[in-house]
């Protein structure tokens, strides 16, 4: 099954969603890997998020992402998140989504999200856009509070998540430097910075590698020299 006909079909099936629980149900997108290049209609999770009011009950989150899983027609596994309304004008936590993305990031890539249904748009939160170097800082901030700062004792558990997050601030500073388009890990080492060209790199092989204690092993002083350059 090609892209274009799972991304089709993923949307029929979340339009369907948006008419059961509507008015709650604000708005409806596809994110993450479905918005580039990255997408492979042989592995790649349809990655959701629905924009819901704050009476909407977090737990429909689950049960809505279990429904969309018993679709046996369709072959690719949903993501599906919940993002409240009061989280986008006040940034305080409500959804497990901004449990780990925070609002400020989420705001910054909304404008990449590919709109299944409803409407909403970025002016209609009061939270103000945050700088580059706000987003950047809120990255590091997540290194600091993962315990991931010291890259040798990050657990095999944690070390995709911890890769992720680097991902996403290379991507940040790629921005600081006019690069503007959706996140793309295809993308990554051409839109670095040549002074972290190499960090990007062997992020791209540890990630090819299926993050094999091998590979880290043989990067482990690059990812912490990112680090540490990151915390001065």
């Amino acid at each position: 099954m090609q892209r274009d006909t799972i991304i089709s079909e993923a949307t029929e099936l979340l339009r369907e969603v948006f008419e059961t629980y509507q008015p709650q149900v604000r708005a409806i997108y596809l994110w993450g890997s479905a918005t580039c290049e990255d997408f492979d209609p042989a592995r790649s999770d349809i990655d959701s998020i629905a924009i819901v009011s704050d009476d909407f009950p977090v737990d429909m989150e689950e049960t809505i992402r279990a429904k969309l899983g018993k679709d046996k027609s369709f072959p690719n596994p949903f993501g599906f998140r919940l993002l409240y309304i009061s989280e986008l004008n006040t940034g305080v936590q409500k959804s497990p989504l901004v449990g780990f993305i925070e609002v400020p990031l989420l705001l910054a890539d909304m404008k990449y999200w590919i709109p299944v249904i409803g409407s909403v748009a970025r002016s209609d939160f009061s939270l103000p856009d945050a700088t580059i170097d706000e987003l950047i800082a809120i990255r590091v901030k997540r290194n600091a509070v993962s315990h991931w700062e010291d890259v040798s004792a990050i657990t095999p558990a944690d070390f995709p998540y911890f890769l992720k997050n680097m991902a996403r601030t290379l991507d940040l500073i790629a921005r600081k430097n006019g690069f503007d388009g959706p996140f793309s890990y295809g993308a990554l080492v051409a839109n670095t910075p040549e002074e972290y060209k190499e960090c990007a790199r062997a992020l791209i092989e540890c990630r090819s590698a299926k993050y094999s204690e091998t590979t880290r092993a043989k990067y482990t002083n690059i990812f912490q020299k990112f680090i540490d350059d990151l915390r001065m």
